[in-house]
């Protein structure tokens, strides 16, 4: 997918360390890779296996990808977290997705971004809008792969960056 590859060339440019990891959801949610700064994983295996069926659990996708930015091995406990979701925004199978950003902010220092697709479903767009306001975080919608190449670009660019001497 172009604009995930954007998105990890974009991270592969900083100056700093960034680490990755992946969440898939559809009716369920995995772990699919741990955190890492080698992002071959994401680009080669685990985004082609992005396959839509049974239903769309949000919630899931978060709560999956959140102990990992927290608490996984890899975790750094300084590093700003950020959740990038990306998704059609139809939440059709399980739990209210804003409680779940809301339970996830309210533990721990994490911003929620969130980046519709293939939908002109403004209800769905409405509650991704309203995830992404729950995570301090902004509501991106993409029409078309540039849109979406563009949109990651932008959210690569404006993550937030630490210094310390």
């Amino acid at each position: 997918m172009d604009g995930v590859d954007a998105f990890l060339t974009l991270l592969e440019g900083t100056d700093q360390e960034e680490l990755g990891a992946l969440s898939l959801f559809n009716n369920s949610a995995s772990l699919r890779l741990e955190l890492q700064s080698n992002y071959t994983g994401i680009r080669k295996n685990a985004v082609a296996e992005i396959v839509p069926y049974n239903g769309t659990a949000i919630r899931d996708g978060m709560t999956g990808g959140h102990p990992e930015i927290v608490n996984g091995t890899s975790a750094r406990p300084f590093a700003a977290k950020t959740i990038v979701i990306l998704t059609d925004g139809e939440n059709n199978n399980g739990v209210d997705p804003v409680t779940a950003a809301a339970t996830i902010v309210a533990a721990d220092a994490v911003t929620i971004h969130t980046v519709t697709f293939a939908t002109d479903n403004q209800d769905a767009k409405d509650d991704m809008h309203d995830v992404a306001v729950t995570g301090n975080g902004r509501h991106y919608h993409a029409d078309t792969g540039a849109e979406l190449v563009g949109t990651f670009r932008e959210i690569a660019n404006n993550l937030p960056t630490i210094l310390t001497e």
